[in-house]
């Protein structure tokens, strides 16, 4: 209410505008919607890095140009991308098989 008095209602909506303009903008996307895209260079790097996306580097970069590219931007880059979009190893799977054995 305080807001309302001090601002008026032309400010707070502003406010509210560009707080759901800066919540639109990212692809958080753990609502378990499904993603899919358009062209299929951007489907196949869809598909490898939205799993792996955290919001920041280049596998963000590569989900972001999954979601808004064409296929002429996507197609380019899609080896570039296949190759950034893979999970981890196992961290245990370069162990030796002595070191598997003593648990060291």
């Amino acid at each position: 209410m305080i807001l309302f008095r001090s601002f008026g209602a032309p400010v707070l909506a502003s406010m509210l505008g560009a707080a759901c303009a800066i919540s639109a903008c990212s692809h958080d996307h753990d609502d378990g919607e499904t993603h899919t895209a358009s062209y299929p260079s951007c489907s196949a790097i869809l598909e490898a890095c939205h799993p792996l996306d955290e919001g920041t580097g280049p596998i963000h970069d590569c989900h972001d140009l999954s979601h808004d590219g064409t296929e002429e931007m996507c197609a380019p880059r899609k080896a570039e991308c296949l190759t950034v979009c893979v999970p981890k190893a196992d961290a245990g799977a370069d162990a030796t098989p002595r070191d598997a054995a003593s648990g060291g």
